[in-house]
C-alpha cells in the first residue's frame, strides 16, 4: 500500500499498479488499517510533516458546512430509496407484484417520505434522526 501526502490518498499496487503520484511513498498494512479505522471514528486523515499520513481531529463545521452535508446525505438517501422503489413499482403497474413486492413497495414509499422530511425535525441539520431502512 502507498500513500501520497499530494492527494492524501491511498494506493495499491493491485488498484493502481506504477499509476500513483511520484510522492507516494510505501507504508505497512497496519499503518493503513489503522488510519481507516481511526476515520471511521471520525478522525480525520492528514499528511504529516515526513509524507506519511497521520491522523488528527477534524476541525468543527460551520453552520453551512453542516447543512450541506446533511442534505447531501439525504439526497444520496433518496436516490437509494427511488432504485428500491422503481422495479417494486414497476411490477406494481404490471400486474405482476407479490404480496411482498406490494407491502415492500409501501414500506420504501414511507421510508422516502421520511428521509425527505428531516428537515422539519427541530434540531435539524445539527442533530437529525434518520428513519430506517426498509429489511
Amino acid at each position: 500500500m502507498f500513500y501520497s501526502a499530494e492527494t492524501n490518498g491511498f494506493y495499491s499496487l493491485g488498484t493502481h499498479g506504477d499509476s500513483r503520484p511520484a510522492d507516494a511513498v510505501e507504508i505497512s498494512d497496519e499503518l493503513y488499517f489503522s488510519c481507516l479505522a481511526g476515520q471511521s471514528r471520525g478522525l480525520s486523515i492528514q499528511p504529516g510533516s515526513d509524507g506519511y499520513p497521520i491522523l488528527t481531529e477534524q476541525p468543527p463545521q460551520s453552520p453551512e458546512q453542516i447543512l450541506t452535508s446533511a442534505l447531501a446525505l439525504r439526497d444520496n438517501l433518496l436516490t437509494v430509496a427511488t432504485l428500491r422503489i422503481n422495479p417494486l413499482q414497476d411490477a406494481v403497474d404490471l400486474g405482476d407484484a407479490t404480496d411482498a413486492d406490494t407491502v415492500l413497495l409501501k414500506k420504501w414509499k414511507q421510508y422516502r417520505v421520511a428521509v425527505n422530511r428531516v428537515r422539519d425535525q427541530d434540531s435539524f441539520p445539527e442533530m437529525i434522526d434518520w428513519p430506517r431502512q426498509p429489511e
